[in-house]
């Protein structure tokens, strides 16, 4: 049963809140090097309120039952950097390993190309697209009541090699075509867990139409319809607040039922700095960097691994045993100063090392 939330919602001005509306600039966005924590809320009960100006909304009592963290990198670093030369920044959104690359400069932010993982008849299959027509995610400097629209397109072709049915299927072709409408719709004050900000309410209504094709005995066959694609509305509801580096809340809501079906908020402020370390197609990801108390560390290495951190005289101050992708490490015992790690998968002994430093 979904847990009630209690929501306090005023339409009328009061003398606590934000009198004039506030205006976003590249600076408030993120920029490499950011990282993002969201608390994620699947069970309880929200409700979307009107538009308008000078509003208050009252999301204090919130509740938390996933975790979603975002990395923003250098594109060059990361495994689809060669196809989108043109990125400036890199999105890479946890735990759904999602990259989206990205171009921002002082006039608009826009989405260059992305690659994550789906399901195709029981298989994961990894689709990295470059697009043909840039997503536009934001224009500079934003206000109340500004809006545009845009179209967004790409077309992959990826290796399958799986069985369809009983024939075997060499290939896949996946095409998207996107038509966003994007609203500044209100502002006003909103109150989270992290604090209350003055903030631009965006209502984002993205309209996709995806179709696959299988390439098999010698010619391509469409199968977006087996596979049950096709066309897909999505309502998002994002708060954005300045220097905050991200959407501070968000809603995504069922566009056909009005219904919210996740809330995610920022439980933390944003942190600055990333330790990134490479081996082969292998990825380590370390941050805060510098780090006081806690230090999280995210891997692509599979499996049990195990973690050593050593100081800069080469002695192991510290083991852990790490099963998992994404892990938070107590380092309060630890003096200031640099210090290096290494991570070896027990099965393989494929390691990736690197460095961070400590500060108190």
């Amino acid at each position: 049963m979904k847990k009630s939330l209690l929501l306090i919602i005023l339409f009328v001005s009061t003398a606590g809140m934000a009198q004039t509306p506030i205006t976003l600039n590249q600076s408030d966005m993120a920029t490499t090097g950011v990282v993002v924590h969201m608390g994620v809320d699947t069970l309880s009960s929200l409700v979307v309120t009107p538009a308008g100006p000078n509003q208050i909304w009252n999301y204090v009592l919130i509740q938390q039952d996933k975790q979603d963290s975002m990395l923003f990198l250098q594109p060059n670093l990361t495994p689809f950097g060669s196809m989108n030369p043109t990125s400036n920044s890199c999105y890479f959104q946890l735990p759904d390993t999602t990259y989206a690359y990205l171009i921002t400069n002082p006039t608009s932010t826009s989405m260059v190309g992305m690659a994550q993982s789906r399901i195709i008849d029981g298989h994961n299959i990894t689709a990295s697209a470059h697009f043909s027509d840039y997503q536009t995610m934001m224009k500079f400097p934003t206000h109340y009541l500004d809006n545009f629209k845009d179209t967004s397109a790409f077309d992959i072709k990826l290796k399958y090699g799986y069985m369809f049915t009983t024939i075997l299927v060499d290939s896949i072709r996946i095409k998207n075509k996107t038509w966003i409408t994007d609203t500044i719709d209100a502002w006003g004050d909103i109150v989270t867990p992290l604090g209350t900000f003055p903030s631009l309410r965006e209502k984002r209504i993205q309209i996709s139409q995806d179709s696959i094709w299988a390439y098999a005995l010698g010619s391509w066959t469409d199968v977006t319809s087996i596979i049950g694609i096709g066309m897909d509305t999505v309502l998002v509801y994002n708060w954005y607040a300045n220097n905050m580096k991200y959407a501070i809340f968000q809603l995504v809501v069922d566009y056909a039922t009005d219904t919210v079906k996740t809330a995610s908020y920022m439980n933390a402020t944003p942190t600055i700095g990333i330790a990134e370390i490479n081996y082969n197609n292998f990825k380590l990801f370390v941050y805060p960097n510098p780090a006081s108390d806690y230090l999280n560390i995210y891997n692509t290495l599979q499996g049990n691994n195990i973690l050593e951190i050593y100081n800069d005289e080469g002695q192991k101050v510290k083991t852990v045993l790490m099963n998992e992708t994404e892990k938070q490490i107590n380092i309060q015992e630890l003096s200031a100063g640099i210090y290096y790690l290494s991570i070896t998968n027990i099965n393989t002994k494929l390691t990736t090392s690197g460095k961070f430093t400590v500060t108190k």
